[in-house]
């Protein structure tokens, strides 16, 4: 749930493209933003991972993490045309033009591109910072019921990743370790909190 320090490797690359622009001129950054995507623009406005810096050419983002649409929706959003590899667009003949397309299929459902593009219309900027500050919250909440129970040892620090809550049982007082398997866990903390992990 961290986050990489993308602006520092762009710092880097710009330095080793200064050094050896023979061996690192076309040096280039990918970032995989999944998680992070829907999350950092809004929790961590200043953070910057994006387009801003010189070296980054491609993001990815997944909507259905936290974009608020079912699984199967992602993106991939590239600087400009000219830094996509000739070899990732495929040209079809289609109803006798050229047609583009950089997709792994060519027919798919339309209805988590509709959804995603409703979720932006409907929330906005305003409401995806205001989810995402909730979700925050809610991580922040979890994470100190269950460091408070004396049953877990929380690894994360939710006030500065994506909101998600990693944690570790901790053994008995008497040093036996506790045997629960994810099932039993997540019935006792729906049991005991309501919590649906």
């Amino acid at each position: 749930g961290h986050y990489y320090d993308i602006a520092g490797l762009d710092a880097l690359i710009g330095k080793l493209r200064a050094q050896d622009p023979a061996k690192f001129g076309t040096l280039a950054m990918h970032v995989d933003a999944a998680s992070g995507g829907l999350i950092a623009p809004f929790l961590y406005p200043g953070t910057k991972w994006d387009f801003l810096l010189p070296s980054v050419t491609s993001i990815s983002v997944s909507g259905h993490k936290y974009g608020f649409v079912y699984p199967g929706i992602g993106w991939n959003i590239w600087r400009s045309k000219g830094v996509v590899h000739p070899d990732m667009i495929f040209h079809l003949s289609y109803l006798g033009t050229d047609q583009t397309n950089m997709s792994l299929n060519f027919s798919r459902p339309s209805a988590n591109v509709v959804a995603s593009y409703y979720q932006f219309l409907r929330l906005g900027r305003a409401g995806f910072t205001l989810a995402s500050h909730n979700m925050q919250q809610v991580a922040l909440h979890l994470a100190k019921g269950l460091q408070d129970s004396g049953a877990f040892r929380v690894i994360n620090e939710p006030r500065h990743t994506v909101p998600m809550v990693v944690f570790s049982l901790l053994p008995y007082s008497d040093g036996k370790p506790r045997a629960y398997t994810e099932f039993e866990l997540s019935d006792q903390l729906r049991g005991e909190g309501g919590w649906s992990v």
